[in-house]
């Protein structure tokens, strides 16, 4: 996920400082900040906010370029879904098992 890059390079653009951009978009200003240095948000919402703020889908946001056509407009919020999902992808590299008695 890019969000933090991406954010950083639009903030740039568009000669937002951090401050500026989460007043307008209605986050704080600290999260906004961490957001900038490469923490995800614990809000889906947040997301979706900073997106529109930027006329982004959420895919060029979070991705970085758009990949599918995901429009913020189009998303619907599941109401079991209360913020980002993280997946954890870890390697398993295979050892032979050794069993006691064999």
């Amino acid at each position: 996920i890019k969000l933090g890059t991406v954010l950083k390079k639009l903030l740039k653009e568009n000669k937002l400082s951090v401050r500026k951009a989460a007043n307008d978009i209605g986050i704080p200003q600290a999260t906004l900040n961490s957001i900038v240095n490469g923490r995800l948000p614990r809000r889906l919402d947040y997301v979706l906010k900073i997106a529109s703020y930027f006329n982004l889908s959420l895919d060029e946001m979070l991705l970085g370029k758009s990949k599918q056509n995901i429009s913020v407009e189009n998303l619907e919020l599941s109401p079991y879904f209360d913020g980002l999902v993280r997946i954890k992808i870890e390697k398993v590299i295979g050892t032979k098992s050794r069993i006691k008695g064999d």
